[in-house]
């Protein structure tokens, strides 16, 4: 039994506008004449504003009162909790509860308050549970499924915004195919809400590991891009050119492609980390290999366009494109973008391992080369050579 009220618009920090959506009027309990209700709620809620309830107990009961906030990562978020007990009726009461918020909430982002929650959304809920004791002992079957299921918790599949679009290496042959990948809206309904927000106006990451055998063979080459249904690029659309630098395209809101260059040419037969990093109008690029990071960064005429669920994501080649020519790592898609990327080189003894290879396979062929040359220029060899 419960009654809740929703403050759905942020403000600012620790302030929020209350729109009333009571779920019932009086949530009244015929059974057991038991009853929690709102007598008065502020119209705005403030740390420190009080809440008045009134209620009913029949018999023993443990009462409380929770605020649950929405962010961008994550719903039903509890960030505050007050319950107390009532041991015997005592008739229709009121009870008043002073609201406190954490500091994640209350203040802005500083050099001391790093941690802070983006809330979108403030639930205030009220409830009621009956604590009778049972008098009668329950059967042996009941006793032993209890024994059995003592300590499992059963939850609900936990939706990360962060996904592994790829989790295994990859080698990437230069020719027109590669792996799709098509994502799911989120089977939640707030994060879902805030993903359709996100369409036009989107906040992601993308980061990936990429190891370069050449550069592309002919003026660009895709490293990642998003078909939509409709068979057109979407955002990003990522391209290494025939000079070693990248070429990152995306679709805008208002209509139209929009594209920029990255001037600095990427290394060959080395693990390089791509991340791109995607917010409404800019756009943050950052590479980095032998310890060293590259950032660069561009600003879009008008926000980008980034429904993640339109289509499927390329990683390589596709008909339209010619993949590179090298290897893929591990590759993660942030849905609602993040502060800090934790992507290491993994599994790095088998990635390292297979540069290696690589380098051991290229000093081969050029010995091969040199030694075919050598007996050639000595007439050695025959003219016809399979």
């Amino acid at each position: 039994m419960a009654q809740a009220f929703k403050y759905p618009r942020f403000i600012s920090p620790g302030l929020y506008v209350l729109q009333v959506i009571p779920t019932s009027s009086h949530d009244v309990d015929s059974s057991h004449h038991a009853f929690i209700a709102f007598a008065s709620a502020p119209d705005k809620v403030v740390d420190g504003s009080t809440v008045l309830l009134r209620y009913n107990c029949s018999g023993p009961c443990q009462l409380g009162v929770h605020v649950s906030a929405t962010t961008l990562q994550e719903t039903n978020l509890v960030i505050f909790r007050r319950t107390w007990l009532i041991r015997a009726p005592e008739g229709i009461r009121t009870h008043q509860v002073l609201l406190r918020f954490p500091p994640s909430v209350l203040y802005r982002r500083s050099l001391h308050n790093r941690e802070v929650l983006e809330v979108l959304d403030l639930t205030l809920g009220a409830w009621i549970r009956h604590t009778d004791v049972h008098k009668e002992c329950p059967s042996w079957p009941v006793q032993l499924m209890w024994r059995i299921n003592t300590g499992r918790i059963a939850r609900c599949r936990r939706e990360e915004a962060e996904m592994d679009l790829l989790e295994f290496p990859l080698a990437s042959t230069g020719e027109g195919f590669g792996v799709v990948r098509r994502l799911q809206p989120p089977i939640d309904k707030d994060l879902e809400r805030l993903r359709r927000q996100a369409v036009t106006k989107p906040r992601a990451t993308l980061s990936m590991w990429i190891y370069l055998l050449e550069w592309c063979q002919e003026k660009q080459c895709a490293i990642f891009h998003q078909l939509t249904s409709q068979k057109v690029y979407g955002s990003p659309l990522i391209q290494l050119s025939d000079t070693g630098d990248l070429v990152i395209q995306a679709h805008l809101t208002e209509g139209g492609d929009e594209a920029f260059r990255n001037n600095k040419a990427l290394p060959l037969r080395t693990w390089i980390r791509l991340d791109l990093n995607i917010e409404a109008t800019k756009a943050q690029l950052a590479l980095t290999w032998d310890n060293k990071t590259f950032p660069a960064s561009y600003k879009f005429r008008n926000n980008m366009y980034l429904d993640d669920t339109d289509g499927h994501f390329v990683i390589g080649g596709s008909r339209y494109y010619k993949g590179i020519r090298g290897y893929y790592g591990s590759m993660k898609y942030y849905r609602f973008g993040t502060e800090k990327i934790n992507h290491d080189l993994s599994p790095k003894d088998l990635l390292m391992g297979l540069a290696e290879f690589q380098s051991e396979c290229e000093e081969l062929k050029n010995m091969r080369s040199t030694y075919q040359q050598e007996v050639t220029a000595s007439h050695f060899l025959s003219p016809f050579n399979p």
